[in-house]
């Protein structure tokens, strides 16, 4: 045997092992994709929380709170299971590839009893809600160690019957009024963002 050919045997030994080595890797964080719907809502938790990283950070994109560490997470998961214990859940897609993993799932239950979030809570209002969720998840050495959630907020309000947007709009505007034609500057400074622009135009 040549050294050329020898070389090229050796150089597909290694990249035979290289799809072997990345192809297990991708079936092994398919297998945690399965395992985590698996998990999801039921009594226990702990097969869940296996899966994640003692500093695990999860961010909740809609409401922009990042929750940290697996304990946090657990209370967290703990209070949503309860405010809705006869939901169900419905796979839709699962991916994965050697460093992410991600699920789009439909849940769908009744509210009756209070969920919180870091910034938001909902009260137990007894209406039925159905929504698609997804989870994009970086897995570090066989764990999860970051997670993005994805779900449409008004969607959720919208079904949950706490959404009252043109209430909002009303009140702010209202209130916008009375300051502005007031003499409260402060109150007027705490209705502007910092980064507001504010463009003068003539009229005639």
């Amino acid at each position: 045997m040549t050294p050329v050919t020898e070389m090229k045997k050796k150089t597909n030994l290694a990249s035979e092992s290289d799809l072997d080595a990345r192809t297990e890797c991708v079936q092994a964080n398919l297998q945690m994709m399965h395992a985590y719907f698996d998990a999801l809502f039921t009594k226990d938790m702990s097969p869940m929380l296996e899966l994640f990283e003692q500093d695990i950070e999860w961010l909740i994109v809609p409401t922009g709170d990042t929750i940290k560490g697996k304990d946090e997470i657990a209370k967290l998961a703990a209070n949503h299971w309860a405010a809705s214990p006869g939901r169900i859940k419905t796979l839709v897609n699962l991916f994965a590839n050697e460093e992410y993993g991600s699920l789009e799932y439909r849940t769908s239950g009744t509210l009756t009893n209070q969920a919180d979030f870091p910034s938001v809570k909902f009260e137990p209002t007894g209406q039925k809600y159905d929504f698609l969720c997804c989870f994009v998840f970086h897995i570090r050495n066989g764990k999860i160690d970051r997670v993005h959630e994805y779900f449409d907020m008004e969607t959720v309000k919208r079904q949950l019957g706490t959404g009252d947007t043109q209430h909002d709009t009303e009140s702010f505007a209202q209130k916008f009024k009375k300051i502005y034609l007031g003499d409260d500057l402060d109150g007027f400074m705490e209705l502007v963002d910092k980064n507001a622009v504010w463009t003068f135009m003539a009229t005639r």
